[in-house]
């Protein structure tokens, strides 16, 4: 199928009665039999995942149309998005495949996959070095990735280990700047975001939270509380933060908090917390 043909088919997407039809009639196979013939050229495979990313977007109406077929078919689909993110240089590939594995990621059957085809160290490795993945739309997919890996204790010896977690903390410490419009500040805060939801759930584990606090992790999430312009004033950036550092407490001298000035970030109540530095603060009381 020509590349304009499936970016035709992307933007009628956005429609439910669209993706329905797509469904009905072989939609999502056809997708997956051009990610996956080797012979199809690199912009036809960019535009069936970028096509793939929209049908599976959470906030797509009508995403659940085609749940069943992306389902069953979702080994193909991670193994032709690693292959398609793994030998690209072109970073709007590299977006578009990334942001269809990072939907896919919400499904157990496509992690499974994922860990089989080398998803994480395919999508780290790249957003450690590579130039085409500097992005922070890129960015927030991985982080969408590592977020929900982190959230299934079969994956988390594999984040916890190797370049995911000096990642996770390379993000944590992204800054809004006055350079950025809008839509950059919102990508910052969801990473920001994302990668304090993912220390939160891999910090369990007492050897993770030892690592997490020699790279100087507490101190950056303490600063995410406190200094509401290092989290572009967001609430939700503040909850992820409190969590992360609630869980590292558990296992963490108090001490170290106390030095920190943060003790009553870790204790008695959440709420408090919360409200004690919040952008919104006068709306709750």
């Amino acid at each position: 199928m020509h590349p304009c043909g499936l970016r035709a088919l992307t933007v009628l997407s956005c429609v439910p009665s669209a993706i329905r039809s797509f469904e009905e009639s072989g939609g999502v196979d056809c997708v997956c039999d051009i990610l996956c013939d080797k012979e199809s050229q690199e912009g036809a495979r960019s535009e069936a995942a970028g096509l793939v990313a929209q049908i599976t977007a959470p906030w797509t109406e009508g995403s659940g149309f085609v749940l069943k077929s992306v389902t069953s078919n979702s080994d193909r689909l991670v193994r032709s998005l690693a292959d398609l993110a793994s030998t690209t240089d072109n970073s709007e590939v590299f977006l578009l495949s990334s942001a269809a594995l990072a939907n896919l990621s919400f499904a157990d059957a496509a992690l499974e996959k994922m860990k089989e085809c080398r998803v994480l160290e395919i999508l780290v490795t790249a957003c450690r070095s590579k130039p085409h993945a500097a992005s922070l739309f890129i960015k927030d997919q991985v982080g969408t990735v590592l977020a929900n890996m982190a959230a299934k204790d079969d994956y988390r010896d594999s984040l916890s280990s190797g370049g995911s977690l000096v990642l996770l903390l390379c993000f944590l410490q992204l800054r809004p700047s006055s350079a950025h419009g809008a839509p950059q500040l919102e990508a910052c805060e969801r990473i920001q975001q994302k990668a304090a939801i993912a220390l939160a759930r891999l910090c369990c584990n007492p050897e993770t939270c030892n690592v997490v606090a020699e790279m100087q992790g507490i101190q950056r999430l303490v600063k995410l509380c406190k200094d509401r312009k290092e989290r572009n004033d967001s609430d939700s950036v503040l909850v992820a933060c409190l969590a992360a550092l609630r869980k590292i407490a558990a296992v963490r001298a108090k001490e170290e908090f106390v030095k920190l000035g943060a003790q009553e970030l870790i204790e008695p109540r959440l709420w408090d917390a919360f409200l004690a530095h919040s952008s919104k603060r006068e709306s709750y009381v």
